[in-house]
Parts: C-alpha cells; sequence; structure tokens
C-alpha cells in the first residue's frame, strides 16, 4: 500500500472521531476525508452533489460507541467514563524509527 500514489489537501476540519486515536487532529476518518473532498470539488465547481446529511451514518456510529461505552450492562461500561463528550486533545505519539 505504501508504494500506491496519495492524495492531500489542506485541511482545517477537526476529526469528529472521539474514540479512535490518530496521529494529530487534523487527521480524519476516510468518510471525513471524502466528505471534505466532496466540499472542495464543489466550490471549485467540479462536483455537484448535496453533502448536507452526508456524515449523519458517521455521526450516528460514534454516538452508538459512546451510548454502549455508558451503558452499565455493556461489557466495556467503564463507572469513571465522563457523561460529556469532551474534545479529544490525546493522540498518539510519532514513534522513532530505530537507527539501524
Amino acid at each position: 500500500m505504501q508504494q500506491l500514489k496519495r492524495v492531500s489537501f489542506d485541511n482545517t476540519i477537526k476529526s469528529k472521531f472521539i474514540i479512535k486515536q490518530q496521529p494529530e487532529s487534523l487527521c480524519l476518518s476516510t468518510i471525513e476525508s471524502v466528505y471534505t473532498v466532496l466540499n472542495l470539488l464543489k466550490t471549485g465547481g467540479l462536483e455537484n452533489c448535496d453533502t448536507g446529511k452526508f456524515l449523519v451514518p458517521f455521526e450516528k456510529m460514534i454516538e452508538y460507541q459512546l451510548d454502549y461505552m455508558l451503558n452499565p450492562d455493556s461489557k466495556n461500561y467503564s463507572k469513571t467514563a465522563s457523561k460529556e463528550i469532551a474534545p479529544k486533545f490525546q493522540y498518539k505519539k510519532k514513534h522513532k524509527e530505530a537507527p539501524f
């Protein structure tokens, strides 16, 4: 996969994926990336699609995951889990490559 060509774009949107850790806050999930690119293409007049509800399934998935974690009957229930959704400030630490 590392030999495949990559596409990148300037991004100011921070990921809503609060459960999965990413290296940085601007690292988006695949669906968030597609949403962002579609909107950039739309702004540039290259695409004409309605993205108003594009992220609804993604947002519902996050809601389901949080409900599951906060459900006392769930095996992943955490008594110490916050009952509020807070911004994510913890990201994966970049691994240094071994010198040899």
